[in-house]
């Protein structure tokens, strides 16, 4: 009996911390997260994350959803939940990128994509969920001052 409630935290300690994100934030986790594959390149959440917190208006908590297409093209979706008193214009973001970091990322009207549970689709283009994480930001995280990076 004591081996069934030792074991899972025994296999907890084994596993490797999360990543910490770009923004400081860290996870929530009331929305399950998913990993799939192929995995997203490294500096997609660090360039979509920073694209959210230049954003006209950004919530604490907020959903970050990585689509694969299979081709070198990524979806990134954000949904934000707001809280009382956060002044958020959007509450879903999307951006198109390519395989190329240094490239300027479309963004997408969210009501354009098609959103199911592990797949999205734009302009008869689909994508596959390959990351999803509920986060939320540090109560001290400040956005960047326009114009700064």
């Amino acid at each position: 009996m004591l081996a069934l409630l030792v074991l899972p935290v025994m296999a907890g300690c084994c596993m490797p911390p999360a990543a910490p994100e770009p923004d400081g934030s860290r996870t929530l986790g009331i929305i399950p997260p998913y990993r799939g594959e192929p995995a997203p390149p490294g500096w997609l959440r660090a360039a979509s994350h920073q694209l959210l917190a230049c954003g006209p208006g950004y919530a604490r908590h907020y959903l970050y959803e990585a689509y694969a297409d299979g081709c070198g093209g990524w979806l990134v979706h954000y949904r934000q939940f707001p809280a009382a008193g956060e002044g958020v214009l959007e509450t879903q973001l999307a951006f198109l990128f390519g395989s190329d970091p240094l490239d300027q990322p479309l963004a997408l009207r969210a009501e354009e994509v098609q959103f199911e549970p592990r797949n999205a689709r734009w302009q008869g283009r689909g994508f596959v969920l390959v990351d999803r994480r509920d986060l939320l930001r540090a109560s001290s995280y400040r956005r960047p001052a326009a114009g700064s990076r």
